[in-house]
């Protein structure tokens, strides 16, 4: 288990169809991240998610997701 911290941060989350979905990082840490979107369902598998602020885009994994959150591991 790795720490986390707490954030505010604007990012986009990149499907593999090419769609964009915006959403914001609500905490982060060195294996993974929690999204806050509006449909997490619209989010499947895997996908790239691009922060605000951070040179390197991450590719990710679902690891679990609320009505409103979504929880991803990076890969």
């Amino acid at each position: 288990m790795s720490f986390r911290y707490r954030t505010d941060r604007s990012a986009r989350i990149v499907l593999d169809d090419g769609g964009v979905i915006d959403c914001f990082v609500r905490d982060l840490s060195t294996t993974g991240a929690r999204l806050e979107l509006a449909n997490p369902k619209q989010v499947s598998g895997r996908f790239i998610l691009r922060i605000d602020g951070m040179p390197k885009p991450h590719k990710c994994r679902v690891a679990w997701r609320t009505a409103n959150m979504l929880g991803v591991e990076y890969l």
